[in-house]
């Protein structure tokens, strides 16, 4: 390897780092509030009058988007226990949590305006899909190295939860346990990295290593994340020409499947929570294909206890201003994510919160006219709807596309740039 090649494999390694630290956020004992700071960074990078202009973060459809997003945090966050007075602002932290991480979305922008001016979406998503591997890393050095688990969760990390649950003991990564917003950004990077491959002509290896990994996080964080394989695959078959290239996808893909199924079934044969583990990943799988039906208590549980509709009609129209119960939980002991928000604030939180994220999806088609972007862009719609029937995903959703609208715009905006150049005027 030339010295050249090992220092850009250096820097790509770097960044991926920070993408993970920045995508993440987990709470490090010695660094509380850090995750404040990056967003405070991304801020920062406004500062940046060629960066600001690139992103378009001054246009009138970013500031409207904003502007939503304040609205969020006025209205519901405030808001709502005003009018119910119900003294409840427990959902404030999270609004506000919103707001920062697209801060924290515009430093990781920022990263990539210093790395790849030409291909701004390919670097970004190179490097989102290298963050989510390392994650997956440390997932399986935990599985190696119990030792090195247990001086990452208690002596890095803090508040770190915990869940006695025998299927969940390999949900630990990076950030402590990997609940469902985790398994959301992995359906998402599945889905993601399907897009890369089958956005290329020629992919190479490493696309699908990267897909290969992301759906092993998703078996790891949870089997809802098997819709974003589902689409992942899915946009990779249908977008595809060649047959040469769909075979050629289709062996290499077989091949690794197949040496991981048998790695983890001679596992689960010498370690009982490696067949714990296996039982859980992949029970909704064969229910699949057992023709029986899915069976899964977890599935069972959700469809018939966390399914309702409410007897009053205020609560559907404006919720009834409680998001936690006094036991500490979900209010209405729920953890569909469409419910909560109707709960909370009714049709009115739906619409305002909804209407946030379809606007930034709605943007986003505007800044291409790929064919395949936008066949990406109904995948993540499909995506979310099934994610919100599970747990509360519109927020992470939102923080995952944004990134993606601003390196839409800025290839936007270079493109025309250029064009102006060749045209004989520069703008």
């Amino acid at each position: 390897m030339s010295s050249k090649r090992r220092v850009k494999t250096f820097d790509l390694c770097i960044k991926s780092i920070l993408f993970l630290f920045i995508i993440f956020c987990p709470v490090i004992k010695f660094l509380p509030k850090y995750s404040w700071a990056l967003a405070f960074l991304g801020m920062a990078t406004l500062t940046n009058n060629d960066f600001r202009r690139k992103i378009g973060f001054c246009t009138k459809q970013n500031l409207l988007l904003l502007l939503m997003l304040i609205m969020n945090v006025v209205l519901l966050g405030f808001g709502i226990p005003i009018v119910h007075l119900s003294n409840d602002y427990s959902y404030v932290p999270l609004l506000i949590a919103i707001l920062l991480s697209i801060f924290r979305c515009i430093l990781l922008a920022f990263i990539v305006y210093r790395t790849d001016k030409e291909k701004p979406l390919d670097c970004f998503i190179k490097i989102f899909l290298n963050a989510c591997c390392i994650y997956v890393g440390f997932t399986i050095l935990f599985i190696v190295f119990p030792s090195f688990k247990s001086f990452w969760l208690y002596s890095v990390l803090e508040n770190v939860t915990e869940h006695d649950y025998y299927a969940y003991q390999f949900r630990y990564s990076f950030d402590g346990f990997a609940a469902f917003s985790s398994s959301s950004m992995f359906a998402y990077a599945s889905l993601l990295a399907g897009y890369v491959i089958a956005k290329r002509q020629k992919y190479e290896f490493t696309d699908l290593l990267r897909l290969i990994i992301c759906i092993i996080g998703c078996f790891f964080y949870g089997r809802i994340a098997l819709v974003g394989i589902i689409l992942g695959v899915g946009i990779i078959i249908t977008n595809s020409n060649s047959s040469k290239k769909i075979l050629q996808i289709a062996w290499r893909g077989i091949a690794i499947v197949i040496l991981l199924v048998m790695i983890v079934n001679y596992l689960a044969t010498i370690n009982d929570s490696f067949l714990y583990w296996k039982n859980w990943a992949f029970a909704i799988v064969e229910q699949l294909f057992s023709g029986e039906g899915i069976t899964d208590y977890s599935v069972i549980h959700m469809f018939e206890d966390m399914y309702y509709v409410p007897e009053d009609i205020k609560t559907i129209l404006i919720g009834d201003g409680l998001y936690t119960s006094k036991s500490g939980g979900y209010y209405g002991n729920t953890d569909v994510g469409f419910m909560r928000i109707l709960l909370y604030s009714g049709l009115f939180g739906l619409v305002l919160s909804y209407a946030t994220l379809f606007y930034c999806v709605f943007l986003t088609r505007l800044k291409s006219d790929s064919k395949l972007t936008t066949k990406f862009l109904w995948c993540f719609v499909v995506l979310f709807v099934v994610l919100e029937c599970k747990g509360e995903s519109y927020h992470r959703m939102l923080t995952l596309l944004y990134p993606l609208l601003l390196m839409l715009t800025y290839e936007h905006r270079h493109a025309f740039y250029y064009a102006d150049i060749r045209g004989g005027s520069r703008k």
